[in-house]
């Protein structure tokens, strides 16, 4: 599973509820499958996408 991969799928997503397409029963499905392999894969200690990483301090 590629974390970066995943959110950008995600993103693309929830934009799409802004489309004059809308959102779909599909893209519902797709979400959460998308959301789900993502917290998945941080649970078992994957690293955070690139994108939540930017600028980030500890």
């Amino acid at each position: 599973m590629d974390p970066d991969t995943t959110l950008t799928e995600i993103r693309e997503l929830l934009a799409r509820q802004d489309s004059p397409e809308g959102f779909g029963g599909l893209d519902t499905i797709r979400l959460i499958e998308r959301v789900e392999a993502l917290d998945t894969w941080l649970s078992n200690g994957g690293h955070l996408p690139a994108a939540w990483i930017v600028n980030r301090q500890d």
